[in-house]
């Protein structure tokens, strides 16, 4: 994790009025504890965590949303993959963020989510429920909505000038013998455009987002002393 200032989430617990509340506008899949496997693989690459642990072990990918609680401010759901053995049972690969709970996640299966590659990074918008009605809550999602925008269009940028997560499969696998084959000078000017300027644009929303999360942490530990 970096400088970046975080919410403070927590996991929630699978029966918590305000994740049932958000996981019924997604779909009608009943939330589900998953258990963490044994032997986790790197934070923030989970798809390519999964996709290892299919290629090695068999099994499927198992795509959905993983859920977290900021008390008193909001509920989110994020897009997720976890590890479906060959024997039906459903584990999480990927190590969790330090703040959440280390021997489970509430995760919410969702089959129309699947991803038709993992050759290009996903960018898939998360899920929202506000618990705490104010302007700095919608300022924080609103925010987080552009980021993701922009992300979607610097990968777009990327898969078009050659890249094909090899960099990802590599952190999941430990091997590093693929390197990515990019070209930038075969981009066109939008693309060219994006992989040089989005970057500060992310910066920019990113020091509004530690301001508004800043500010929701301290609402957050008021209302709940």
């Amino acid at each position: 994790m970096s400088n970046f200032t975080y919410p403070n989430y927590i996991t929630p617990s699978i029966d918590d009025p305000n994740v049932l509340e958000l996981a019924k506008t997604i779909n009608s899949e009943k939330l589900q504890s998953i258990p963490f496997n044994e032997n986790l693989l790197p934070t923030g690459n989970c798809y390519w965590n999964v996709e290892h642990y299919v290629n090695t072990y068999g099994g499927t990918i198992q795509y959905g949303w993983i859920f977290n609680l900021w008390p008193n401010i909001l509920v989110e759901a994020m897009h997720h993959a976890v590890w479906k053995t060959l024997e039906g049972n459903l584990i999480d690969v990927t190590e969790n963020y330090t703040m959440l709970s280390k021997t489970n996640i509430i995760f919410l299966p969702d089959d129309t989510s699947k991803l038709s590659t993992l050759d290009i990074v996903p960018a898939i918008q998360n899920h929202y429920h506000p618990i705490m009605n104010n302007i700095v809550v919608q300022n924080f999602i609103a925010a987080n909505k552009n980021k993701i925008d922009l992300i979607k269009h610097h990968i777009q940028a990327s898969y078009n000038a050659g890249y094909r997560c090899e960099l990802h499969r590599s952190k999941a696998s430990q091997d590093h013998s693929s390197s990515p084959n990019i070209d930038y000078n075969q981009l066109s000017e939008i693309d060219s455009r994006a992989i040089k300027e989005i970057p500060q644009m992310i910066q920019t929303i990113e020091a509004h987002l530690g301001a508004y999360i800043s500010h929701l942490n301290q609402l957050g530990q008021q209302d709940g002393s």
